[in-house]
Parts: C-alpha cells; structure tokens; sequence
C-alpha cells in the first residue's frame, strides 16, 4: 500500500505532544510491512530544518528534492514550495510557507503581560492549517503518489477530507479507498469565526448546521468527522466516552451518529527509545524484566546525585506531564501536604499553567529534600525520572491514550492511574488474590482518591508483591507494533469495503 500520513507535527522532527509521537513512530512499523509512506507536515523554521542537518538528511532526488505548487487562498495565490527529505526509508514531505510555519513555536505565540508569559493561539492558525491542508493534496497530485490511504490527524489536518471530495479538486480523490481522520484530543477542535470562511474557496452549502457550521463559528474537526470514511481514536474506551455529553465537547451527538466508521486503536511506544536495558541515559545500570538491581542502584545514585533528595529508599512517586487541569495536576498539588506526612519522595518534571508550576515551586522551597520539581520539557531526564521512579502518578481527567503511563510500565515504574480513557484500556488493577495487574487504579477525580491510590502503594511496596506487581509492568507488550497491525488492518478492510 501507499499510505500518505498527514500530520502538524512528528518525530523526530517538531513535537509538542504525542501527536507527534503516533505520526512519527506509526511510519516507521508500516515500512517494516513493505508499504511505501510518506509524511506531510509543515516545514516550521529553523526547528526542522535544525533537526534535518543533525540527522546529516539530505533531498530525496527523485523529485529534484522538491516541489513546485501553488494554493488558492480566498482571493489570494499562494506560491511555494515542498521539500522531500527521505528517513529511514519514509518520505518525509515538508511545505514550506515561511510567513505561516517560521516561527518559535507550532501553535502558540508567548508574551508577557503585567511581568507575566502567557500563551494565546497564533491569530491566523485557520489559514496556516487551511492552507497546509490544501497544500498537502496539490502536493500528492504533482508527486503523482496515488495514495490507498489518506491518513490525518487532528483539528489541523482535518479538512484534507474536506477539499479532496469537494469540487475544488474535481474528483481526483475521488478514487482513494481510505480517507481516514485519528482523533486524539477532542478538546481540540479548530473552532474559528465565519468571517474566515471565504478562505476556505468552498461553495455556501458546506456551511450549514449538518456540515461545518458550529454556533455561528466554524469547527475544521467537525468538518474532517463527516468526510472520513474512517475515524480512529487512541483508545478504545475514549471511543465510547466521545459519544457522551461528559467527553464528547459538544460532538458527542455528531459522533454518535458516526459510530458506525469509530474505531478505537490504543497507542503505543517506541521500543528504540524507550527500553531500559538499551537506554543510554542509564549507563551502565541498565535492567530489564526479571533483573532490577540496576534499577534500585540507579534510583539511589540518581536521587542522591543529581537531584539532592534525602531518604532514597524511601518509595519514589513521579511524574512526567503537562502542568494543566486534563491532567489532573490540581488534585496532587491539593494532596501535597498530606503526601508529605507519608515516608515517600516525590519528583516532577513539566510546564503548562503558571499557577501550577508557582505552587509546585513553592513546595520546592518548602520541602528541599523530599520533593525535587522541574520544569520544561528535559528528555535525558524524563528517562531518568522513568528509570528511578517507584510509583508513576496520572490523576487524569480525561486521557484519550497517554503515553507516560506505557514507557512507566516498561520501565518498572508502575503507575497510578484513574479509571478514565486509554489509562482503563492500557493498565489493569492489582489484584492482590490472582497476583495479576500492572497498576493501581482510583476512581473519583478527587484528592482524597487520589491520597487513598498513593497509600495503596506504599503498601505494596513494603511487601512481596512489588516485585511481582512490577514484573507483571515491565513484561507488558506496549510497542507500537500491536497498533501498527491494527491500523494496517483496518486500512485493507476499508479499502475493500468501499
């Protein structure tokens, strides 16, 4: 098959979240199966063009390295042009448009009010997407791919579907088998004024109620929902919650009505950069499975060393997140106190609301050698946290999929979830009788759950269980490899279909 994969960010080229995880990582088990890939994502200055020189990647020259290609923007005529880089035997297609794409950062620009950053969406993110979008399919047509599959991804690429069975393109998409949108954070919707639409060149019809119309605004997602043939979510369990009013912000009836092409395929992990036994963050203490002296020794160097805690044996409670209100991060900061009485240490790593990373850094201060908190996003030392973690705290409360909690597993940092999305589908409870599990599980999105999950785990890591609770995490298979087999399925089965 060739499969063309539509996406604003992947890696390891631009990632702000893990999105850029599933359309980085997905390509690379599809060119394993034999299948010809190509990535489109926007050629963002000097991001990417810094992580092209560091892979030493040069133009793909069976298209001259690039293309030539022009999109109608309202009454403007955009000229630009695609670069196509080749990696690891995947084509990757970056549109450049330097007045859209160069710039600090994907989605947000930063100021500061009153000796205060904050963050607010780029004014013009609907006619970045809106011309990326376009762009994607001028770019198929001049390459020539052919694609069987058209896959996007998210609010930015989802009008893709839109264009290509419009008669802005004259039907020469009409013949593509699978047109297949992946949604990953419904609470991200591409919600834009009216006022914008004439940018779109779509005729009245496709703002109506049934269609693109969304309160007076226009909704890009609502859009890529109704002209998929395929959509996909990042769990299964998050499949089901869309369709209610508690998850669904405000689609939950559009979805309903779609249920019949919704299809849920949990994410994975990469095993190439996540896997303790081959983690060079870790040298020389390594582990695996079965074999975790290593860890406890690493866990000691690593809390006594670099991050200058006291008490290193005492069990270690992490987190790697986003500081925002979906992860729950309000909960433990309203627990903290309490989790301080409690003869553990505890280690943050992340960025998002400034009022959160204000507390965080007020308990830094307050408790020097039993909390250690970073911000920003660190890699070498997420896999530190990883790595020397007993105990990996998610307190969602809503989680399409999430990551954190299959690289904890993996890496015998077992995690303590609530029972909501892709963490139900993903982690399954101790069971103390049948010694099964990989987790601990709370329901309520409360402080007091969350305390109650934390003591559980103190428990169990005074005891015989731990080893076996934390075996049970790290033999758990959560590659990519599974997904990648679920999509290809699903992608020969639609394409039959239609």
């Amino acid at each position: 098959m060739k499969i063309l994969i539509a996406s604003s960010e992947a890696v390891p080229f631009a990632k702000t979240g893990g999105l850029a995880d599933v359309a980085g990582t997905l390509p690379k088990y599809f060119k394993e199966e034999g299948h010809e890939v190509f990535v489109f994502m926007p050629f963002y200055k000097p991001l990417i063009q810094e992580n092209i020189d560091k892979l030493q990647l040069r133009s793909k020259l069976k298209h001259k390295g690039n293309i030539n290609f022009k999109v109608t923007l309202g009454n403007a005529e955009m000229q630009s042009k695609a670069y196509i880089y080749e990696y690891m035997g995947i084509s990757y297609v970056f549109v450049e448009k330097d007045e859209f794409f160069k710039r600090p950062d994907l989605y947000v620009e930063r100021m500061t009010v009153n000796g205060i950053e904050k963050k607010a969406d780029h004014p013009d993110n609907f006619e970045r997407f809106v011309f990326f979008s376009k762009a994607v399919l001028e770019i198929a047509l001049a390459m020539d791919i052919g694609p069987d599959v058209i896959h996007c991804h998210d609010w930015q690429t989802a009008m893709i579907p839109v264009f290509a069975k419009s008669a802005l393109f004259k039907g020469r998409f009409r013949k593509i088998p699978v047109m297949i949108l992946t949604i990953h954070n419904i609470a991200f919707q591409g919600i834009f004024p009216y006022s914008k639409w004439f940018l779109t060149s779509l005729d009245a019809s496709y703002y109506s109620l049934d269609k693109m119309e969304y309160w007076g605004d226009i909704n890009l997602l609502k859009g890529g929902i109704i002209y998929s043939d395929v959509i996909t979510t990042v769990s299964n369990q998050y499949r089901r919650e869309l369709q209610t009013k508690e998850y669904g912000a405000g689609l939950d009836g559009l979805l309903s009505m779609n249920h019949a092409k919704m299809y849920g395929i949990l994410n994975g992990i990469d095993k190439e950069e996540w896997d303790p036994l081959k983690d060079e963050h870790l040298h020389p203490l390594n582990y695996g499975p079965g074999n975790t002296t290593n860890k406890t020794k690493f866990k000691l160097a690593f809390l006594s060393g670099e991050l200058g805690l006291e008490d290193t044996e005492n069990m270690l409670l992490s987190a790697v997140t986003r500081l925002t209100h979906q992860k729950g991060i309000d909960l433990l900061i309203d627990a903290f106190e309490e989790l301080m009485t409690l003869p553990l240490n505890i280690v943050i790593l992340g960025s998002g609301d400034v009022d959160y990373e204000n507390k965080l850094i007020y308990f830094r201060e307050k408790y020097p050698r039993r909390f250690a908190f970073r911000t920003g996003f660190q890699n070498e030392l997420a896999h530190k946290i990883y790595a020397a973690g007993d105990f990996f705290i998610m307190p969602s409360r809503f989680e399409p999929c999430g990551l954190g909690q299959l690289i904890a597993m993996t890496y015998g940092n077992i995690p303590i979830v609530r029972r909501t999305g892709g963490l139900i589908d993903s982690v399954a409870d101790w069971d103390a009788a049948k010694r099964t599990g990989e987790g601990i599980m709370f329901k309520h999105a409360t402080a007091a759950d969350l305390l109650a999950a934390v003591k559980t785990a103190l428990s169990l890591y005074a005891s015989m269980d731990f080893n076996t609770l934390r075996d049970n995490a790290m033999k758990k298979n959560v590659t990519w490899a599974n997904s990648a087999k679920e999509y290809l399925k699903l992608y020969r089965t639609e394409g039959m279909m239609k």
